[in-house]
């Protein structure tokens, strides 16, 4: 008799304790109270509805919903779950989707890295298409415009300008909060209810 009163209450408990911080939210949030407050919901699995605007047109990979006053807007990134694109007919759909929030932290590490990419990119096109074809590389923004908007940055067109933006954002942040990087969030999604 003993063994089964341990039993039962070891799985009350396993029930208790799998409902904290990490677990899955019960209720559908809209984008705009997930975007209020990000960093209550990272790395926790959660449903978020809003509209789609936005799905990026070469790879599909990236939708985009926003909410009610259409000015928040998040990015969402399109996982294995869902075979890694976005069907083109979610467009102009209101949407819930499920998957796990993430934070991506932009720090100067990070700026490093992009711009040697982007100088090795356009090094690689300069030798294979010529100068024209490289300086037209060199001055565009890498992003799309939809993509940019998230990051604060829609109405800058080259990559220079968005890299130099981050940096003086990030020196903002640490002479306000003493925090060395700029955070972005969005949806890893596993599952789709249009």
């Amino acid at each position: 008799m003993k063994p089964i009163a341990i039993l039962s209450a070891l799985c009350i408990l396993l029930a208790a304790c799998s409902s904290g911080a990490g677990s899955v939210t019960e209720e559908v949030l809209p984008v705009d109270s997930v975007l209020a407050n990000p960093e209550k919901y990272v790395d926790r699995e959660i449903e978020v509805s809003g509209r789609c605007v936005h799905i990026c047109s070469g790879t599909g990979n990236k939708l985009f919903i926003v909410g009610n006053n259409d000015t928040g807007l998040l990015w969402c990134d399109a996982t294995p779950y869902i075979g890694g694109r976005f069907p083109r007919e979610l467009l102009d759909k209101t949407l819930v989707l499920k998957g796990i929030l993430r934070e991506e932290r932009v720090s100067e590490t990070n700026i490093s890295i992009i711009e040697q990419r982007h100088e090795a990119k356009v090094n690689t096109i300069s030798a294979e298409k010529g100068a024209e074809a490289a300086q037209h590389a060199d001055c565009t923004a890498g992003r799309c415009r939809t993509d940019r908007r998230v990051h604060g940055q829609e109405n800058i067109d080259n990559i220079h300008d968005r890299m130099a933006d981050y940096r003086r954002r990030i020196a903002e942040r640490v002479a306000t909060d003493s925090i060395p990087y700029l955070s972005f969030y969005y949806l890893d999604v596993a599952r789709i209810n249009p």
